[in-house]
């Protein structure tokens, strides 16, 4: 009783002390986006995504956008990278966002993005979902495939709607959200390029289709889409209606960004919007028939523009599509053709690669197991090959079956090289090929 008594007094001492403590506000600083990189790199998310956080709030506060649009992407790519995708995605548009008309284009963009990628990682479960119609928001969990989809090309659409007011900007203001490609000045080197190429690649890629436009692709006249385009009136009526297919949608995208190129004299550039036009028809449009018509519209694209550097890219594609066909003598002809008119150029270089892919020599033999007497037993499929030798070896066959410990009565690789190493062969002979 006198222990726990003379303990009181130090408890009571305690609690004085502790009441006499001010609470004080401690300021956090934000890491560093070097250091963020650096706990992302050694795989501490929850800590990076706590401290883009930090940055994300000091950024709001200051209303700086360039650093706001960056966190909130960072801060979305972290989640993501948790696996957090229904999660991330609904996050990041609960969010408020920057006002100013780039930070939107970004996020716009990246939130398109985002939901294809979203559909292309969880396919095989979002496919399986029913449409759940309702007067209230429906969580990204309920969307269906074709739900997202139409969101994605809404957000696309509300960005090229836009295209005028940043039409000469370059690409390289976005290089932290967009990978700039390597394509010579000039040719895509906008932002208004890289959204149209975007759209349209989205909008033509058949995985994103619903059951309806797979079925009716047949309904696309191919005749009618695939010559120089008309006018560019009235695209954007085109590329909002929903009844309209999304590979025509695609091919009025590039109709558009073709004209306006032409419009302001950049021929390489517009030449681009048509190669990659005719290009894309050619990924939908297998039969030879059709092959052919897309091939004859290139050939007319090439024959009828300027004779520029990046007329080599129509080269290499129409050559590209000569090779599949079948047609190697003509595809050799057209890559030479681009090759010796601009050597350096990006197209001269892949025609270039073309006609050593073409004039590389390669044969492959098949023969059968057992024949006839008197049959041809060996077949052989060659390129750029004048002969082929042979030599025969005799296997003593009643000696290889004798000592035979398991099913394959035929030798084997290793067995076949050691018998060609040890004994001359019983016969040899060339045969010279058409």
């Amino acid at each position: 009783m006198k222990r726990f008594l003379s303990i009181l007094p130090l408890i009571g001492l305690s609690l004085f002390l502790l009441g006499q403590v001010r609470p004080r506000s401690v300021t956090v600083k934000p890491s560093s986006w070097e250091e963020i990189e650096a706990l992302v790199d050694e795989q501490k998310i929850d800590a990076a995504l706590t401290q883009v956080r930090v940055r994300l709030e000091a950024a709001k506060t200051k209303k700086d956008s360039g650093e706001w649009t960056r966190a909130l992407v960072r801060m979305t790519q972290l989640r993501l990278a948790l696996h957090g995708y229904e999660t991330a995605v609904r996050d990041f548009r609960a969010e408020p966002w920057p006002t100013d008309a780039t930070s939107r284009t970004i996020l716009k963009l990246y939130d398109a993005a985002t939901l294809t990628s979203y559909l292309q990682a969880y396919s095989w479960e979002i496919r399986k979902r029913e449409r759940v119609e309702s007067k209230a928001a429906v969580d990204l969990k309920a969307w269906t495939a074709d739900q997202i989809v139409a969101d994605a090309n809404r957000l696309f659409q509300e960005v090229w709607n836009e295209r005028s007011t940043f039409g000469t900007r370059r690409i390289q203001e976005l290089s932290e959200y967009v990978n700039p490609n390597n394509y010579p000045p000039n040719i895509r080197d906008t932002i208004r390029d890289a959204v149209t190429y975007l759209w349209a690649s989205q909008l033509s890629n058949s995985s994103f289709w619903n059951v309806d436009d797979s079925a009716n692709l047949y309904r696309v006249k191919l005749k009618d889409v695939v010559g120089p385009p008309g006018k560019a009136s009235g695209v954007e009526s085109r590329v909002a209606d929903a009844s309209i297919h999304p590979l025509l949608k695609a091919v009025s995208l590039l109709d558009e960004l073709h004209a306006w190129h032409q419009q302001a004299g950049r021929v390489e550039a517009s030449l681009e919007a048509q190669f990659v036009k005719l290009e894309m028809l050619s990924q939908h449009f297998n039969v030879e028939e059709d092959r052919t018509i897309i091939r004859e519209a290139l050939a007319a694209v090439i024959s009828n523009s300027k004779t520029v550097p990046h007329i080599t890219m129509g080269h290499s594609l129409l050559a590209r599509l000569q090779q599949d066909s079948g047609d190697f003598v003509a595809a050799r002809k057209e890559a030479l053709a681009g090759r010796n008119a601009f050597p350096t150029s990006i197209g001269g270089q892949r025609c270039n690669h073309l006609v050593a892919s073409i004039e590389s020599s390669d044969f492959t033999l098949q023969s059968m197991s057992s024949d006839g007497v008197q049959k041809r037993s060996m077949q052989i499929s060659h390129r750029n090959v004048k002969a082929v030798h042979f030599r025969a070896y005799a296997v003593p066959v009643y000696e290889w079956l004798g000592r035979a410990r398991d099913y394959n009565l035929l030798p084997s690789s290793d067995e076949a090289i050691r018998l060609v190493r040890s004994q001359k062969p019983a016969s040899s002979w060339s045969i010279e090929l058409p």
